[in-house]
């Protein structure tokens, strides 16, 4: 995410479009690796949670990201930074990637 930020030229995308749909195949892998640490009888909860979680994020993504595009990239931004969507996007990605991996490392010890 942090290449689409930084581009400066339409063309500069699709060399990183391949590369990011790669990404694609993370959530059903995590999908599954959450699954593999619920009991059976709670599979039904854990994939209506993650359903909610990813329903709530569809909402409320869209207005986060409008707004802070619209203050980066405004009259009166503070500098200019057209890009800074996707920054907060990887900064986002990364602090869930984190989260995950320590209490899958939790998890795993016990």
């Amino acid at each position: 995410m942090v290449l689409f930020g930084l581009t400066g030229e339409g063309w500069m995308v699709y060399s990183f479009i391949v590369v990011y749909c790669l990404g694609g195949f993370a959530g059903p892998t995590l999908q599954g690796l959450i699954s593999n640490e619920v009991p059976d009888n709670a599979q039904g909860e854990l994939q209506g949670a993650l359903t909610s979680l990813i329903s709530v994020t569809s909402i409320a993504g869209p207005l986060l990201f409008t707004w802070v595009l619209g203050v980066f990239s405004g009259v009166d931004a503070p500098f200019h930074l057209p890009g800074v969507s996707f920054f907060l996007g990887a900064i986002l990605a990364g602090l869930s990637m984190f989260l995950v991996v320590r209490n899958l490392r939790k998890s795993a010890k016990s």
